[in-house]
């Protein structure tokens, strides 16, 4: 049991860290991921630059947050 609550804390501090990173809150971090679950191809790569446009960021730091929430890291 903990090391399920050490792995989960770990997770969450990555994300957090993500988010920090592209420097957008927390729950807007999520919502980016969830945008982009079961997306692929030319279509994944233009709604990276959309959203780093759209959250002011850049598009290496939208990419993280998906690799980091959505675990494909």
């Amino acid at each position: 049991m903990t090391t399920q609550i050490q792995d989960e804390t770990a997770q969450i501090a990555a994300q957090q860290q993500a988010a920090d990173r592209a420097g957008v809150q927390y729950g807007s971090a999520m919502h980016i991921a969830e945008l982009l679950v079961g997306i692929s191809g030319k279509v994944y790569e233009e709604n990276l630059h959309t959203l780093a446009a759209a959250y002011g960021t850049d598009y290496k730091s939208i990419k993280h947050i998906d690799e980091v929430f959505n675990r494909k890291l």
